[in-house]
């Protein structure tokens, strides 16, 4: 049986930090209730199956409860939010799955890259992570998982971070122009007291990650636990993702590293040609 590590989220929280993904603003314009909506659903999918209650929704978004409260009519109006009505609590709905069907027809980076991360998994035999960018945020796009038997799978495909606070999201900061980097991590720097760490930490790490081209986190975001990611470029040298694995403290020691820098740079540099590939296609 599949064992996990360390998949609670951190000491004192009773839940998740959520986040809407966007930079802090306090601009007020007639679009305002269109990027409320939308963080809204960002709240939900990061919630997952557990869903949220109106009043977690409300706190973490910064609104009024019937403000919040307002949105989620419209939303569950249009189908794209439903409410578990025996926990009062909300979830993301089928119209949102619905909507995402009319971008299957197109080959997607989880097709491109599924061969890359199961040959990845294969070779390191822990969890192997496909991150990519939303705003200020994080995404866990894909994930494989390894054969070892004890496996770190506390970021499951959907999970949303901070920018900078998983080794995914910090490998795509540090493929970023400097000054960029830099700015998203400052403007992010309320939200990482909740993953134990600091805006000097990660403004380190990313010092540290620029210099030597991939991340290395000793510890990573779960306790005793390690990680390495790569940034993956598109075919104009923007970061398009990253790629990463996270293991216990044991399964990752210094004499691992440099084979595992290896695979994975090789690893990157094959998902960016396919990216490349694709896009001269189109």
């Amino acid at each position: 049986m599949e064992k996990t590590a360390d998949t609670a989220p951190a000491a004192g929280l009773e839940r998740e930090p959520r986040s809407a993904g966007r930079a802090p603003t306090r601009t007020v314009t007639g679009a305002q209730s269109i990027h409320r909506a939308f963080g809204v659903l960002r709240l939900l999918a990061n919630a997952g199956a557990g869903g949220m209650r109106l009043t977690e929704i409300a706190q973490d978004l910064g609104l009024t409860p019937p403000t919040a409260y307002r949105i989620l009519q419209v939303l569950m109006e249009e189908g794209a939010v439903e409410r578990l009505r025996a926990e009062r609590r909300y979830v993301v709905g089928a119209e949102v799955a619905l909507l995402g069907l009319s971008i299957r027809s197109r080959v997607g980076l989880q097709e491109i890259a599924e061969p890359i991360l199961t040959r990845l998994c294969g070779e390191v035999g822990d969890a192997v992570f496909l991150t990519v960018r939303s705003g200020f945020d994080s995404v866990c796009a894909d994930r494989r998982i390894g054969t070892y038997p004890v496996q770190v799978l506390s970021i499951g495909v959907g999970s949303r971070r901070p920018l900078g606070v998983s080794v995914g999201g910090m490998a795509i900061l540090s493929a970023l122009p400097a000054a960029k980097a830099s700015a998203i991590l400052a403007a992010n720097a309320a939200r990482f007291e909740p993953y134990n760490t600091t805006l000097e930490t990660l403004a380190a790490r990313l010092a540290k990650a620029r210099e030597q081209g991939f991340v290395y986190a000793d510890p990573a975001i779960v306790r005793s636990t390690r990680a390495l990611a790569f940034p993956v470029h598109d075919a104009v040298g923007n970061p398009a993702c990253a790629i990463s694995t996270i293991a216990i403290r044991r399964r990752l020691p210094a004499s691992r590293i440099g084979p595992l820098v290896t695979l994975f740079r090789r690893g990157a540099a094959e998902l960016s040609e396919a990216l490349a590939a694709m896009a001269r296609r189109r």
